[in-house]
């Protein structure tokens, strides 16, 4: 039963994980979207719509692994 126990636990933390990030993930999105919006004209003529994407993409993934580990690492209680 021990076994088992610690399964539902684990599973019950990867979801805590995915909700954590999915909220966070969520309001930095919308953070983002908001500066972009207020930067001025020859912001988007010194960078590259591709490279802006491109970046924005990959720190979101990154930012997405970050919050989800630590959500895990707070829920079964490990602390650097």
């Amino acid at each position: 039963m021990r076994c088992g126990c610690t399964i539902r636990h684990w599973q019950q933390g990867q979801q805590l994980g995915s909700v954590l990030a999915t909220q966070v993930l969520a309001t930095i999105r919308r953070e983002l979207f908001r500066t972009l919006l207020l930067q001025r004209i020859d912001f988007f003529d010194r960078h590259d719509s591709a490279e802006l994407t491109s970046l924005i993409s990959n720190e979101l993934d990154s930012l997405r692994t970050l919050v989800f580990k630590c959500a895990l690492m707070k829920r079964f209680g490990f602390h650097s």
